[in-house]
């Protein structure tokens, strides 16, 4: 690779992340990003996401789901606890109204009003 395609593709890179990081920011202000309808997500995948740890993942799924990157914020920086993410996922109830707990089928989350 030469250096100048090099730095077009960090260019890109930082470009991409700069798009992720407003989109956080707006969720974190309350700017509605998620669908109007109800969102299901597996737990299970929420699960393989963080133990992945794919910054790109994560995002992704904060940006789909202010309300949870709300309540997962860690103090005053926003950064997101992982842990208290997880956690705040295996909360969510099945399909048809069980505890998704243990065996975390998926998760209903509400769309912000």
């Amino acid at each position: 690779m030469t250096p100048a395609a090099a730095i077009r593709d960090e260019a890109a890179r930082l470009r991409l992340q700069a798009d992720r990081l407003d989109a956080l920011a707006d969720a974190l202000d309350g700017a509605p990003i998620a669908p109007a309808e109800p969102t299901w997500i597996p737990t299970g995948r929420a699960q393989q996401i963080l133990r992945v740890n794919s910054e790109s993942t994560i995002y992704r799924m904060i940006e789909r789901h202010p309300e949870i990157a709300r309540r997962a914020a860690n103090g005053r920086n926003w950064q997101i606890d992982k842990a208290k993410l997880l956690a705040l996922l295996d909360r969510g109830r099945g399909e048809n109204g069980e505890r998704s707990g243990e065996s975390g089928e998926c998760l209903l989350l509400e769309s912000p009003r």
